[in-house]
């Protein structure tokens, strides 16, 4: 009697299974295709499939997202045909990680603002690792990895305006600090960066250069009824030890916003003047 009952319980979660696993799973996918025929060497041929997978167990969040590009050629880039993206993502009540190809916006973006626009090829993401705590008032990220980027110049043999014939190479590690209280937030970051690229002059001659930036930014915004205002800064230091070169810059933003009645008054202040070459 035991053993019949047991074999039903057992037929009957078989039969709920696919009920229960609908309720915790969930897929979301799109895809986008471009193509343009050209007589004059124009022409493009490439698409993007995303497919992400979400996991939701008790208060615990598992994240996947893949990205797959098919393009031979693109309108602008180099031709792939390849896994491009994939990233995997956890989240809980106070934690947060995250593995593979990450892009992160601290404060208004003056020291780290990533981005992936396939439209004009740049691509500014991290291939890393991120760590994130918060709570009710406090949040703490780390960010590890590294960043790949293509550019173009025309000192080398074979240009093209439309694939990059170099690359930059950033191996990057920073910490941001930001502080919720009743009326804004303040946040303090520390990034440092050591890059990697190729060098050319006039006469197309290669070499390589290894530089160390240091970026140390802090940023507050402020809220009240009639009036909100927000502050960054950021001050950043260069240095390429073979050439002496050693160069500072600082940059500053401010915007201000002021509602009167339906509309709304934005003063902004822009200085982006990290270095000066």
């Amino acid at each position: 009697m035991i053993q019949k009952r047991l074999r039903f319980v057992y037929i009957i979660l078989i039969m709920l299974l696919p009920y229960f696993l609908a309720a915790q799973f969930s897929y979301s996918g799109s895809l986008n295709s471009r193509y343009a025929d050209s007589e004059n060497n124009l022409g493009f041929n490439e698409h993007l499939l995303d497919v992400n997978v979400d996991y939701s167990a008790s208060e615990r969040i598992y994240q996947a997202w893949t990205q797959f590009e098919f393009s031979d050629p693109p309108e602008l880039g180099r031709p792939v045909q390849e896994l491009r993206k994939l990233r995997f993502e956890y989240f809980s009540d106070n934690m947060t990680a995250k593995i593979g190809d990450i892009y992160e916006f601290w404060g208004m973006g003056m020291a780290l603002n990533q981005v992936d626009d396939q439209a004009i090829d740049f691509d500014t993401g991290v291939r890393g690792a991120l760590f994130s705590y918060n709570n009710d008032f406090l949040k703490w990220t780390v960010l590890k990895g590294q960043t790949h980027t293509w550019k173009s110049t025309n000192l080398v043999i074979g240009f093209d305006e439309r694939v990059p014939n170099f690359d930059t190479n950033h191996d990057l590690l920073g910490t941001n600090l930001e502080y919720t209280f009743e009326s804004g937030m303040a946040g303090i970051n520390v990034i440092q960066s050591k890059e990697e690229h190729d060098s050319f002059d006039r006469f197309g001659t290669v070499e390589k250069k290894n530089i160390d930036h240091t970026m140390i930014g802090a940023y507050a915004s402020f809220y009240y009824n009639r009036a909100s205002l927000f502050v960054e800064m950021l001050k950043k230091t260069s240095k390429e030890t073979t050439t002496d070169y050693n160069e500072d810059g600082s940059g500053l933003y401010a915007n201000l916003t002021v509602p009167l009645g339906d509309w709304s008054m934005l003063v902004e202040y822009k200085n982006y003047n990290f270095l000066t070459l």
